[in-house]
């Protein structure tokens, strides 16, 4: 690990409503994001990512809205990171048109909270399609973080690449090895914790090119780890270890401008698997939402 950064982020990953109904699932997403405000109170280094969503914060002010001020200041001093979409996206079945839609509200709400992430943060939708880059690239996003996608053409390339897409546009997209908990789910013991989180980067540093690992402290539903403070001092005793408490668009900020380049798709299933049967789950409703799209994008607004 000698000469190698890692970036630990604080994170967790939102799921509004999945195995379990949407207010049982708010109820824990108040409690995560009480946990998250009194951890910045008591910890001066202590930052958070909510999972690149805005309509979390819109879910939680429902039940706290006195905490608003309080979620104000956090996002404008630079501890929450937020957005830039409005909710999590599954890439391939929206409509390009709500892509775009989405992008936008997410600006129009977080704003009001204060800079909203300039990384288009996905860390787990089955795929994504090739004008993405396009379509971040229209918004001023520099990097795109994910997990899923990728094909063997890529196992040639490092975890930072400049993803291009049909029409020319680029960005940094930033691949999770190892998934957006891979310094997730551990021990209590802080130097339990750091040689975990030691022996997973070994293939994070390994392919890296930059001289950077993302490590993703988090998983789904989960309420903030308290021991980030510990564990990154555990992990920076260890020799070779540089450790910074960070959020995505701090890792991204520090990439080399010149990367390889990946023209396509994202549809592999090399670094995790697809799940493509999610595409016909559910399909009376998938079939609603896309008539809506139609009716919408195609006839009401042309004519309006």
């Amino acid at each position: 690990m000698r000469g190698v950064k890692a970036f630990l982020v604080s994170h967790t990953h939102w799921d509004r409503e999945w195995y379990r109904s949407f207010e049982s699932f708010r109820a824990r997403l108040v409690d995560t994001i009480d946990r998250v405000l009194e951890l910045l109170a008591t910890d001066p280094g202590f930052r958070f990512l909510l999972d690149g969503q805005t309509i979390v914060l819109e879910d939680y002010l429902e039940v706290r809205p006195q905490r608003r001020k309080a979620l104000e200041d956090a996002v404008s001093a630079g501890r929450i990171a937020i957005g830039p979409w409005y909710v999590q996206p599954d890439s391939l079945l929206p409509s390009g048109e709500a892509h775009v839609r989405n992008l936008l509200e997410g600006r129009r709400v977080g704003a009001a909270f204060g800079p909203v992430s300039a990384v288009a943060y996905t860390p787990d939708s089955f795929g994504h399609p090739a004008q993405f880059p396009q379509l971040f690239a229209g918004f001023g996003l520099r990097a795109f973080v994910y997990w899923r996608g990728n094909p063997s053409a890529l196992a040639e390339l490092p975890p930072e690449y400049r993803w291009q897409a049909p029409d020319g546009s680029s960005l940094v997209a930033c691949h999770l090895g190892g998934g957006y908990s891979n310094a997730g789910n551990l021990a209590l013991d802080p130097v339990g914790a750091a040689a975990t989180i030691a022996k997973r980067s070994q293939t994070l540093a390994e392919r890296t090119r930059q001289g950077r690992i993302l490590l993703m402290n988090g998983f789904d539903h989960a309420a903030p780890s308290e021991r980030t403070r510990e564990i990154a001092r555990a992990l920076a005793d260890r020799p070779g270890w540089q450790v910074e408490r960070a959020l995505v668009d701090d890792f991204a900020a520090g990439i080399e401008p010149e990367l390889p380049v990946f023209r396509g798709e994202l549809v592999g299933g090399c670094a995790g698997p697809l799940l493509p049967g999610v595409w016909s789950a559910r399909l009376p409703l998938k079939l609603a939402n896309r008539a809506c799209e139609t009716a919408l994008e195609r006839l009401a607004e042309p004519f309006a």
